[in-house]
């Protein structure tokens, strides 16, 4: 009974992965080239298997950083499975100048992801928004980044804040608060400063009340 159970998932799986493999071989997003698109069909299994058991480093060395790098269209779990990875190695590393390069990386991720949000949300039942990418790669700015430049992180929660208005999740607003509190204290004579602060507080003040309200009326 086991052995029989065993031959009808090895041809199950093998008749999914022949669907994959039709599926890829005259597809230009998941490659230029037919053996480009067969190695990346190839390294797109290898890593997820291993994103699946959290072995982070095989993932990113073993396929992860091909697939992203040479078909940036073939699936949106390209950026979602990188952010998982980058965040693990983020955490793992020791050395400052590798963790700096996973940060570039992970910020990459988020910019390569915008770039071609309209392909990736006609892919998936998920519609990720601008703002939400926005927001998640301000927010991974401050917290997956050895030294995070005080006038970039508020510049770019100052943008995620201005695209999602009301829809703008909460840590992204409490995100801009905290930055916005910190560049005014920097500096309290700049005159501009002093504005922004004002005008940050009043926006988030606004917004949650909006997120807060749309997150009731979702629940009701």
């Amino acid at each position: 009974m086991k052995k029989v159970l065993f031959i009808a998932i090895a041809l199950l799986s093998t008749g999914f992965a022949t669907a994959q493999e039709l599926e890829a071989k005259d597809n230009p997003r998941y490659g230029k080239t037919p053996e480009e698109r067969a190695d990346v069909l190839d390294k797109m299994s290898i890593y997820s298997e291993y994103v699946k058991t959290n072995n982070f480093k095989e993932a990113y060395e073993l396929g992860w950083k091909y697939v992203f790098e040479t078909a940036p269209l073939a699936t949106v779990n390209i950026y979602t499975h990188g952010v998982k990875i980058l965040h693990a190695l983020y955490k793992e590393e020791k050395d400052a100048e590798k963790k700096q390069q996973y940060s570039d990386e992970l910020m990459k991720v988020y910019q390569q992801r915008l770039d071609n949000l309209e392909h990736l949300n006609a892919l998936s039942k998920a519609q990720a928004t601008k703002a939400e990418i926005l927001g998640q790669q301000a927010h991974d700015f401050l917290a997956y980044n050895p030294k995070p430049s005080l006038k970039t992180a508020y510049e770019m929660l100052r943008n995620a804040v201005n695209e999602g208005k009301g829809a703008t999740q909460y840590y992204v607003l409490d995100d801009l608060m905290k930055i916005s509190s910190q560049r005014f204290n920097s500096n309290k004579d700049n005159e501009g400063y002093r504005d922004d602060i004002l005008q940050d507080y009043l926006d988030c003040a606004g917004y949650i009340d909006e997120f807060i309200a749309s997150q009731t009326s979702e629940q009701i």
